[in-house]
């Protein structure tokens, strides 16, 4: 599901039509939302010329003021991606309320332009706070805001400390987040290039978040309107298989030892020692691959088995009390299936790298959350590249094959030797200790003293591992 806003300031002007077209056809775009039409009426809106194909639903606010000149907005969507179930029209919003494909949870999408005034945008934060807090699902707000959350957002213009602070608690007290921007800085540049600001942005709910932790946010040329457009894609971009990771976990699965143990020991390596090692180790990654796709094949298999056998046992207390066996069978299913969920609470943890909660703590949807805004701040959606912005994989890995080939070329074939007499020089037996090999204990002490999450390399194998093997 692909998302474009945009502030167009005037539909009817000639050329902006045919270029909101081609941002769709070329971003892929499943829902439009469009500020600022200066359309009083929707036979002066024209959807089709906007949307570029016939497959598609729309809803439209007008205009108001002297002649229109003033807000409307409208938002337009491809059916086949979201379904309309519920619609809220008023003069500063538009939510549009439904489902999208292959998505169990209802969407509200809210398409802004907030007013200018700071007494009529604070009725409209609290109308929004109102929706959100009484309308379930997910929610994704996107438009002009005509507001700033700190001050290096504006630039040459008058920032209001005090409309700032009102529209930060209302994101606060909404819980609403932002994902990382990637593109331009200022979302709004006046024609002479002088006033700036980001007053344009896409805020989301937690759970909008976790069900797109990778999706991309980023700003385009503002080209025929003064507000740049704003996509944010869901769709996952393909950097091929995900890396190697060995969880603390597995450690307490029945078999991994004997399969570790064995694979060490077992075949023909040649070459120097870090070589056989880092041979060994790819060899074990990808047994150990096999080896736990079918382990939580089984763990899944024995979890609805447990679950269903819960159930039956359920349902029968309401009619007679649990004989010893039944009520033997009760405790030993239930303590099973805490140990499955706890075995992967330790997993949560590992991957969020929370340092200050401990090991024992199941609150699983905090550790969700803290992975993914980890995912959302890492990743890397796009990379600017001679002055155009590349999101394709291709671009982004030739171009960083090619940053970091530069970085660890050697630009001097020969160096100048420093020669500096009479200066202070370490004596023979320091100057040895600095080129000495490390002693195994002081490696020993070393790895011990790393926490068990932690991993020394890109192998994916962590302290724990190393610790135990």
């Amino acid at each position: 599901m692909n998302f474009l806003s945009l502030n167009i300031r005037g539909t009817k002007v000639s050329g902006k039509a045919s270029w909101v077209q081609k941002l769709n056809l070329d971003h892929r775009i499943n829902f439009l939302c469009i500020q600022e039409t200066h359309c009083l009426d929707e036979t002066c809106l024209n959807p089709r010329s906007l949307w570029g194909n016939q497959r598609f639903q729309f809803e439209f606010s007008p205009s108001t003021g002297r002649e229109g000149r003033s807000g409307g907005i409208t938002s337009i969507w491809d059916p086949f991606f979201f379904s309309l179930s519920n619609l809220i029209k008023t003069t500063h919003y538009l939510i549009t309320s439904g489902l999208i494909n292959g998505v169990d949870s209802p969407c509200n999408i809210l398409n802004l332009y907030a007013p200018q005034d700071q007494h009529a945008k604070q009725l409209v934060w609290d109308e929004i706070t109102s929706h959100l807090s009484n309308t379930q699902g997910l929610w994704i707000l996107l438009g002009d805001f005509n507001e700033v959350r700190e001050p290096c957002e504006r630039k040459n213009s008058v920032f209001n400390a005090t409309s700032s602070q009102v529209f930060n608690d209302f994101i606060h007290q909404c819980e609403l987040i932002e994902y990382t921007k990637n593109g331009h800085r200022f979302t709004y540049v006046a024609d002479n290039g002088i006033k700036k600001s980001r007053i344009n942005r896409i805020l989301v709910s937690p759970s909008f978040m976790n069900t797109w932790p990778t999706a991309a946010l980023t700003t385009l040329p503002r080209s025929l309107s003064d507000h740049r457009p704003l996509i944010l894609s869901t769709s996952t971009l393909d950097f091929g298989p995900p890396p190697f990771r060995f969880f603390n976990s597995w450690l307490s699965k029945p078999g991994i030892n004997e399969i570790i143990i064995n694979t060490l020991n077992t075949g023909h390596y040649f070459g120097r020692l870090d070589q056989i090692l880092s041979a060994k180790l790819k060899n074990l990654k990808a047994i150990l691959k096999t080896w736990i796709r079918s382990q939580s094949s089984l763990e899944n298999e024995e979890q609805t088995a447990l679950t269903n056998q819960m159930i039956t046992l359920d349902s029968i207390i309401d009619f007679w009390e649990y004989t010893d066996d039944e009520l033997t069978l009760w405790t030993e299913t239930k303590e099973q299936l805490q140990a499955l969920e706890h075995s992967k609470t330790l997993d949560l943890h590992q991957k969020s790298k929370a340092k200050w909660v401990k090991s024992g703590d199941e609150n699983t949807a905090y550790f969700h959350s803290f992975i993914n805004s980890r995912l959302t701040k890492n990743r890397i959606q796009g990379l600017n590249i001679n002055g155009h912005w590349f999101v394709d994989p291709p671009s982004i890995r030739q171009d960083a094959l090619e940053f970091f080939t530069e970085k660890f070329t050697e630009p001097m074939q020969v160096r100048p030797q420093i020669v500096c007499q009479g200066l202070k020089t370490l004596s023979p037996v320091d100057a040895n200790l600095l080129t000495a090999q490390f002693t195994l204990a002081e490696i020993t002490k070393a790895v011990w003293d790393c926490g068990s999450d932690k991993a020394p390399g890109p192998d994916g194998f962590n302290f724990g591992f190393i610790k135990q093997y």
